[in-house]
């Protein structure tokens, strides 16, 4: 199927997710999800971004948002924003590395390499992703980010704040193998 903008793409992908049945597999079960969504469009050439917010789609990116999931090396144990009782924040003080997760899932098609980058207002600040700048064509999941606060102050964020973004590239060639189900 052609597509004649990211935007249409995402569209596609947004409709695959946000059908009911498909929402609540999902976020019960997500490999589950991925395996009955390979199994009903096996030529599929669509983005699954989860949640998707048409706001948060720019020229050339999307944005995405810091996850549940977060750790920092001062802290003894990950922080759950969403268990009871657990602030809404994490700090990252200079010289202090962290691993955060997006709030979304996101699935990259066999035809595209997604690029991901933090927002400019916390790099300004000093934070550093060091873990990585693309993601493989197939992959589905929550992106895992580890950073690095080089800067001279903490650097404070909210759970689901637009940390992140994602920028998609076409391959010219389809890579092989990569439309496989995960176990």
């Amino acid at each position: 199927m052609d597509y004649g903008s990211l935007k249409e793409r995402l569209e596609k992908g947004k409709l695959i997710v946000d059908n009911k049945n498909n929402k609540e597999l999902l976020e019960s079960n997500p490999k589950q999800f991925f395996n009955k969504v390979l199994k009903d469009h096996p030529q599929s050439d669509f983005i699954i971004i989860h949640p998707y917010g048409v706001e948060k789609l720019g020229p050339n990116s999307y944005e995405l948002s810091l996850g549940n999931q977060v750790y920092t090396t001062t802290d003894e144990l990950p922080t759950d924003f969403e268990l009871p009782g657990t602030p809404r924040y994490i700090r990252i003080e200079p010289g202090e590395f962290a691993i955060l997760t997006t709030h979304e899932y996101v699935y990259v098609p066999p035809d595209l390499v997604g690029f991901i980058s933090i927002r400019y207002r916390y790099k300004e600040r000093g934070l550093v992703n060091v873990s990585g700048f693309h993601v493989d064509p197939g992959f589905f999941g929550k992106l895992l980010f580890t950073v690095f606060n080089a800067g001279p102050s903490d650097i404070v964020l909210e759970y689901k704040e637009n940390v992140f973004m994602i920028m998609f590239a076409e391959l010219k060639k389809q890579l092989a193998n990569v439309m496989k189900v995960i176990g």
